[in-house]
């Protein structure tokens, strides 16, 4: 059996004290320390009877891996928020980016849509000690209005300014009281808003600057808090 050490190294206050402590547990000084490293405490060479290091060995040569990532269905505005579900062939996380936040805001693996147009979306994993980085995959996302009648509730709302970092003004053409909320990039909702006029002032001093999503019933705009 090897032999044991329970050791600390510059601990201090009322627990560092070990003179109660068995004989195995003490206080290591500047000079141990050295002896006392992980790579020391894992390797072959700490004792005759192992037989390879604990730690990665990183001189062999890495593997390679790829990404499956399929093309994504068309989307139009007013859809909910849904989730991007690329794989590698290592088992390896992968990360997501996209090239335009007038159309898509991507939080992890979680897409919400927050205007009409295109925009590429990028598949990456970066590998780690056992894999090459992986080749980036590139997928298109179009987002459309998909009937008249969204494409009337869409041109209906204004709202101004955008970005900004105090109150924002909505404007309809209709009077009618209407339920609106903004969201986070991870979904929360931060603020409720009732809308009883055809323009309605909103204070937004409570959000701290960042990207969200105004929802106004089946309508979602993007909105910048500087």
């Amino acid at each position: 059996m090897l032999p044991a050490i329970y050791s600390e190294y510059q601990c201090f206050g009322p627990v560092s004290d070990t003179s109660s402590r068995i004989s195995i547990g003490r206080q290591l000084t500047d000079g141990e320390t050295p002896d006392y490293t992980v790579t020391n405490i894992f390797s072959r060479n700490t004792h005759p009877d192992y037989s390879y290091d604990w730690l990665p060995d990183r001189s062999f040569t890495r593997l390679n891996q790829t990404i499956s990532f399929s093309g994504l269905p068309e989307k139009r505005m007013g859809d909910t928020p849904f989730e991007l579900t690329a794989v590698t062939s290592s088992h390896l996380p992968v990360s997501y980016a996209g090239s335009n936040t007038d159309v898509t805001v991507i939080d992890e693996n979680t897409v919400t849509l927050t205007g009409a147009g295109t925009t590429d979306i990028t598949a990456s994993q970066k590998g780690n000690f056992l894999y090459y980085p992986a080749a980036d995959v590139v997928q298109t996302l179009t987002v459309d209005v998909a009937s008249s009648t969204d494409e009337v509730e869409f041109a209906v709302i204004k709202i101004y300014p955008n970005p900004e970092n105090s109150t924002i003004n909505m404007k309809r053409i209709k009077n009618d009281p209407e339920n609106a909320a903004i969201y986070d990039l991870k979904g929360q909702k931060v603020l409720e808003i009732t809308l009883n006029s055809e323009e309605q002032s909103v204070d937004i001093t409570s959000l701290s600057g960042g990207i969200y999503v105004l929802k106004v019933e089946n309508s979602t705009f993007k909105l910048v808090v500087q």
